[in-house]
């Protein structure tokens, strides 16, 4: 995330979460959350836990919609394509598309 984000210097702070992300949001006066969904259900998880966070934090989550051109794109995926040796580009950001390429190729080659 630190690579995707490094453009926008420092109007975007990565943090790790340990425990309850409404804790987290409380503690440091977090206004709002924001997810992320590319399907309806993903939608139906995601409002779930938007319904759980509200009650625990009395903050709002805000969903964004996935883009066009990404909705179709999940981990499973992405794993699956390096498993088989097919490069990510424009399946993963640029930024880390030889990073992580690398690390599942040498994962599934170990596994073989």
């Amino acid at each position: 995330m630190k690579k995707i984000t490094a453009s926008l210097g420092d109007r975007v702070e990565i943090v790790r979460v340990e425990g309850l992300l409404a804790e987290y949001v409380v503690k440091n006066n977090i206004d709002f959350q924001i997810r992320g969904i590319r399907s309806f259900s993903d939608l139906d998880s995601e409002f779930t836990m938007g319904i759980i966070n509200r009650r625990l934090s009395h903050k709002e989550t805000v969903y964004l919609q996935a883009s066009s051109s990404r909705v179709h794109l999940s981990s499973s995926l992405i794993r699956e394509l390096a498993s088989f040796e097919t490069r990510l580009e424009n399946f993963v950001p640029e930024e880390i598309e030889e990073e992580v390429y690398e690390y599942l190729f040498n994962y599934y080659r170990e596994k073989r």
